[in-house]
């Protein structure tokens, strides 16, 4: 399948306040996509429209050719904020095998293989040696790479990503997107961010989303219409010299 994520004509509002008009984009098989835009632009409502938590008033979403909220075993899903009693009692390696409830359902146990699974995905996302501790216990960017690893572990085709490293250190971010990268040969990524210098350096297409969709395709073709978005000029690393992307190509 091609298109592995199509909006048509989508519409939505929070009340009163209208924060998607008439969005169409497409995000095709093993797509590394991006998407960006201001605060308040309409990303992570993308996000909850695809995975079916929320329906637009108008317009047609398709997930893998189905309607979102059957397509639900395709998704390993990442939140920018989880909330979650973290005094609750449960391990790290019970947290991580709630991504594993697609395949299972709720009345199956779990077995020798969906541990083996979770295990490996937290060694990729280097927690392997947490798998007993406390949820509680771990820090918030240790508890973000958790949440990563259970998306993982869900063996999805598309993995969406809101804002996956607001909590992250640098050096974990830098690994991040090397394991992005490699996932990407098997896997859709679409990925909510603000990080201008990986998206030139990592994906493949954006769309820039600010209620309306201002641009979607290649990342290249893509800066000068996210600058007039921004109404600034947008700083992006090419050839790791960092520059300003104007209409003339010069380096600062």
């Amino acid at each position: 399948m091609k298109k592995v994520i199509e909006l048509k004509g989508v519409y939505f509002s929070y009340g009163d306040t209208l924060v998607l008009e008439n969005a169409n984009f497409v995000v095709e098989n093993k797509d590394f996509f991006a998407l960006i835009g201001p605060n308040g632009g309409g990303k992570t409502t993308v996000l909850k429209l695809i995975l079916g938590l929320i329906k637009p008033q108008r317009g047609k979403i398709q997930v893998m050719g189905k309607r979102p909220e059957n397509a639900h075993k395709f998704i390993g899903y990442v939140p920018q904020i989880i909330k979650f009693d973290f005094d609750f009692p449960i391990s790290v390696m019970e947290v991580v095998l709630m991504g594993r409830l697609v395949k299972k359902g709720l009345i199956q146990r779990y077995d020798k293989k969906d541990r083996d699974v979770c295990r490996d995905a937290l060694e990729k996302v280097g927690m392997k040696d947490f798998e007993d501790r406390l949820i509680g216990n771990l820090s918030g960017g240790q508890r973000q790479r958790i949440l990563l690893a259970r998306a993982l572990a869900a063996e999805p085709k598309i993995l969406l990503l809101d804002e996956p490293l607001s909590s992250i250190d640098s050096t974990w971010q830098n690994r991040f997107y090397k394991l992005m990268d490699e996932i990407n040969n098997e896997k859709t990524i679409l990925l909510v961010t603000h990080d201008i210098s990986a998206v030139s350096t990592y994906v493949d297409k954006i769309a820039c989303v600010n209620r309306k969709l201002f641009y979607q395709g290649t990342k290249k073709e893509g800066m000068e219409k996210l600058s007039e978005m921004y109404k600034c000029p947008v700083e992006i690393l090419t050839h790791k010299v960092p520059h300003r992307h104007l209409k003339e190509h010069k380096h600062d």
